[in-house]
């Protein structure tokens, strides 16, 4: 069965940190990239990947075009890109839907601090 698998864990309490506690200058675009992959044993297809929160942040273009399905062990990219206004915290959340068996829609919650 399809099982997608994520290189971390998140939460709304404990988000995943662009450029980790460095944070990003403010008005300099920061870039974070993290890979979906594939632990189970049939195709997992990632139907699509969408982003909801502060302007500041925002996916960038994918390698491969959605739908996209995923052998055992195979990754997707998905990029995003933070460009803080201002010395604050901005935070988003990223939502990835498939056919994955253990999570269908799997949400990483993000965050991006604009360091002055």
């Amino acid at each position: 069965m399809p099982t997608l698998q994520l290189p971390f864990t998140s939460s709304a309490a404990s988000p995943v940190l662009f450029n980790d506690v460095q944070g990003v200058p403010v008005g300099t675009p920061g870039y974070y990239a993290f890979g979906v992959s594939n632990a189970g044993t049939q195709g997992l297809t990632v139907q699509s990947v969408t982003y909801a929160g502060d302007a500041a942040m925002a996916l960038q273009p994918f390698a491969q075009p959605l739908p996209v399905t995923l052998a055992f062990n195979d990754e997707f990219v998905i990029p995003l890109v933070c460009t803080p206004p201002a010395a604050e915290s901005y935070a988003g959340t990223v939502s990835i839907v498939s056919n994955a068996a253990n999570t269908p829609v799997a949400q990483v919650y993000l965050s991006c601090v604009g360091m002055p």
